[in-house]
């Protein structure tokens, strides 16, 4: 970026909901690996004979990673309301010219679009037979990729109110 150019506001729509699929996915691939690997490994450590303390600990240990990567669950609601609040503050400080509002809806527009496209895909993915069973312990993940697209409006909408509705209480640009 140049010296006189500023963030873009119009992208954060679109950035948000890459980023909310990306978490998604990661965590019911942790979760599907999980439930892939901790069985065989802790039959393979456990065979090999270890004393009771240790066996106790490496349970828990599985047990643990289990309920960390379920508590993520919560981690999707987190980084969108984070990165909200993140936007709407960084659209409170940067300079905006009226004029781009028409551009800032349509990037809006496309960003709601790619959300239908990011829900989709992780309505497909997580209905595989699969990762169904893993995709269920997960229910708040579910219910926010399922609205990807009417939350991506909310952030589009309020990041326009905020940048331009600033603007003109500043008296435009300064």
């Amino acid at each position: 970026m140049g010296m006189n150019q500023k963030g873009s506001i119009s992208l954060d729509t679109i950035f948000v909901g890459i980023a909310i699929l990306g978490f998604a996915m990661t965590l019911l691939l942790s979760l599907f690996l999980y439930d892939e690997v901790s069985v065989p490994v802790q039959t393979k450590i456990l065979a090999e004979g270890v004393n009771p303390t240790s066996e106790e600990a490496i349970n828990d240990t599985i047990a643990d990673t289990r309920t960390a990567l379920l508590a993520g669950d919560v981690g999707v609601l987190v980084i969108y309301v984070g990165l909200l609040i993140s936007a709407i503050a960084l659209a409170l400080v940067i300079p905006s010219i009226p004029a781009l509002v028409p551009f800032t809806i349509i990037m809006t527009m496309i960003g709601t679009f790619l959300a239908v496209i990011f829900s989709n895909i992780y309505e497909e993915i997580s209905s595989a037979t699969v990762l169904a069973s893993n995709a269920a312990e997960l229910p708040m993940t579910a219910i926010i990729l399922g609205n990807l697209p009417i939350m991506v409006v909310v952030f589009g909408v309020t990041l326009t109110v905020v940048t331009f509705a600033k603007s003109r209480i500043q008296g435009g640009v300064q």
